[in-house]
This record gives structure tokens, C-alpha cells and sequence, in this order.
């Protein structure tokens, strides 16, 4: 769980593991033992210190140096439905992004990441979207922080 595949695994694995400890009844002496590879892991260390913060404190400061959420945006596009990249590609290059990386091509979908300071890049977005969307093709976003 803590080694999963995006950059919030290890957050993730700490809020389950938290939440499953907060389910033991009171007659269990509130004990829950884990069984880890990781043990020495600071994931693990702050399950058992039962305070979260300096770990998630320490996660944000990571994620600023990487330039990761919440510290910048980040944005997936992924597109089903085209046969190829090349006018998408071309679409989502003339957006203003920091980064874009991509595509990553899948037998159904083929995926962008953009990073930065997308505020631009999700207004210009918007038609490109629907653009695509009349021409058949099925998007999704995944935007992350998520602009509440």
C-alpha cells in the first residue's frame, strides 16, 4: 500500500492504516500490530506514534521541492476514442503549462501530464475539450489539487 504507484501512496496507506487502528474496540486494548518489511520506514513510525503531522509536514515540504500538489497544480488528460495523438498533442502544446509530458499511449487511451501553474492552460482547456468531445472522443481530467 505504502509503495503504490503515485505520489500519494504513502498518504494514503497512513490515512487507511489510521482509520482501520480507529476501529478497534476499546476491550482490544486499542493494539493493532502491522506486518512490514518497512518497519524502520517513517510511514510506520508515525502509525505508532499515533501523530500525524510531522510526517504529513515533512511530505509537504517534499512535494514543494519536487514541485508536486499542493505546491503546484497538476492536471492529467486522458483521451479515448482518436486513432492518434498528433492534433491533441498539438493542441495541448499551444496551452500555457510549466510542464507537459506526454503522450503516453495505451491500447484505448492516450494520456498528458501537465504541471505548473495551470490557470491558464485550464481556461484555454476548456474548448479543446469540447473540441475533441465533438469529434467523438471521450476525455477525462484528473486535476489535482482539486479547485474546490
Amino acid at each position: 500500500l505504502a509503495l503504490g504507484h503515485n505520489y500519494r501512496a504513502p498518504e494514503e496507506a497512513l490515512r487507511i492504516l489510521a482509520r482501520l487502528a480507529n476501529k478497534l474496540g476499546h476491550a482490544s486494548g486499542r493494539r493493532m500490530m502491522v506486518q512490514t518489511s518497512m518497519a524502520g520506514s517513517d510511514l510506520i513510525s508515525t502509525l505508532g506514534q499515533g501523530d500525524p503531522m510531522p510526517y504529513l509536514e515533512g511530505l509537504l515540504i517534499q512535494r514543494a521541492r519536487d514541485d508536486l500538489p499542493p505546491s503546484s497544480e497538476m492536471m492529467a488528460v486522458e483521451v479515448r476514442g482518436v486513432s492518434g495523438p498528433e492534433g491533441i498533442d498539438r493542441d495541448l502544446k499551444g496551452l500555457e503549462a510549466e510542464y507537459l509530458m506526454g503522450p503516453a499511449v495505451r491500447s484505448s487511451s492516450i494520456r498528458w501530464l501537465l504541471q505548473g501553474s495551470l490557470k491558464p492552460a485550464k481556461l484555454g482547456l476548456r474548448p479543446l475539450v469540447q473540441k475533441w468531445r465533438d469529434a467523438g472522443a471521450t476525455v477525462r481530467l484528473d486535476v489535482d489539487p482539486i479547485d474546490l
